[in-house]
């Protein structure tokens, strides 16, 4: 048996394993599970068992993700939907088997993580020109759509929201690489390919992805501006991005009907009447359920079993027996979890976001972007609750975990 686990290529499988993930978001959740599946199972069917397991306990990053999985299945305990529960379990195996797989990758080499960099530019620029042709061949109707908060087709079987943060991130990735690369031509490719994306974006015209990438743009402008002596050329990026907006405006429908739709959801939730088809008043029901119900579980929570029973139930005694046609989770990670496991839960799932804050990751730019980059959708959206949004926010943070150590690490040796 040593002797056939001695000539399995293990830094090659977690490679393998991390392609898999990437194909997974757009292909299908079947090859998500299969990935996930192959980084524990090459982490632990491995002659360097041990040193895996104290590799993974050094990590402060990796340890903190892989608690608040246990933190779901501890919660097992307190719940009596037992179906429900083993559902949660097996989806949030990702904080898991990513943490505890990732360290079988040992390249040192950074070409291998670019590879997946660029792996999901690609597939995310391929997507986006489906999307835009679905969208060309349906304009109007599209259009039309618009006015009441329906978008064009995109991949991750339409969830637009996760994939807008796929486009920002593809955005950030093919910027760095831009960059970092000294072949003008990648660098002519890659440049291009972040202008479509952006312009992308702007036609997807989703308020997570927007306020993520003007959020990330805005920190990337300010700290060229204070450590670059080109001030100027700052300044002018500065004026050209907020011109974006006002372009966009004038230019794309979609923008325009979501800007015009935004407005008059705000304007909607100083109603007496609640009305949970409108998208941030019904985000604001569901914050308003979800702390009722918190109120009454604070320390340990309802358990990941009955979480969205117990929604459902606060709904009914709230506005009434199926008197709403959408009954939503709440629309925050940080809240989904203190329903889940409490207060004690908040504060394991808190410490292991806002970890490589208190680490030298703080000093990274590309991991700053990163880090925000998926902030944000946590404050508005229950982002873990699906595969693919848990998939692509602990892969991609992890993935940056070990491709800034190993570059910290050559640059030590030099």
């Amino acid at each position: 048996m040593k002797k056939i686990l001695a000539y399995i290529p293990h830094s090659s499988l977690a490679l393998l394993a991390c392609i898999g993930v990437i194909l997974g978001l757009f292909f299908g959740k079947a090859i998500i599970s299969i990935s996930v599946t192959l980084f524990m199972v090459n982490a632990i069917i491995n002659l360097d068992v041990k040193k895996n397991i104290k590799t993974f306990i050094s990590l402060k990053t990796s340890v903190a993700i892989a608690a608040i999985f246990f933190t779901y299945l501890i919660s097992g305990i307190w719940s009596s939907n037992l179906d429900y529960y083993l559902q949660k379990i097996f989806m949030h195996l990702p904080y898991l088997t990513i943490a505890v797989g990732l360290v079988c990758m040992r390249f040192k080499e950074a070409k291998y993580y670019h590879l997946l960099f660029a792996l999901l530019i690609l597939l995310t620029t391929a997507g986006c020109v489906q999307s835009l042709w679905q969208y060309l061949s349906n304009k109007n109707a599209i259009d039309l759509g618009y006015n009441y908060s329906k978008v064009l087709p995109t991949p991750f079987k339409n969830d637009h929201i996760r994939f807008s943060i796929a486009v920002v991130l593809s955005i950030v990735f093919s910027s760095y690489l831009a960059i970092i690369q000294k072949q003008k031509v990648i660098k002519l490719i890659c440049t291009c390919l972040a202008i479509f994306l952006i312009i992308y974006l702007h036609i997807l015209a989703v308020k997570t992805g927007l306020l993520a990438f003007y959020i990330i743009a805005i920190i990337c402008v300010v700290y060229f501006i204070f450590t670059s002596q080109k001030k100027i050329i700052g300044l002018i990026a500065l004026v050209l991005l907020c011109s974006l907006p006002v372009v966009a405006l004038q230019y794309s429908n979609t923008f325009k009907a979501k800007f015009n739709y935004f407005k008059y959801s705000l304007q909607q939730i100083n109603n007496t009447n609640s009305q949970e088809e409108i998208s941030d008043e019904g985000r604001i029901m569901s914050y308003k359920t979800c702390l009722e119900i918190w109120q009454k579980n604070k320390l340990l929570g309802v358990g990941a079993g009955d979480f969205n029973d117990a929604m459902i139930m606060a709904y009914d005694k709230k506005y009434g027996v199926n008197k709403l046609t959408k009954k939503m989770l709440p629309h925050n990670q940080f809240m989904v979890i203190s329903l889940v496991a409490g207060i004690l839960g908040l504060l394991v799932f808190s410490y292991a976001i806002f970890l490589p804050l208190l680490l030298h990751y703080r000093k990274n730019l590309l991991f700053i972007c990163v880090w925000v980059l998926m902030l944000i959708p946590l404050m508005v959206e229950p982002m873990h609750e699906t595969q693919i949004g848990l998939s692509i926010h602990v892969f991609f943070i992890l993935l940056l975990y070990k491709y800034i150590d190993n570059k910290n690490s050559n640059l030590a040796k030099q």
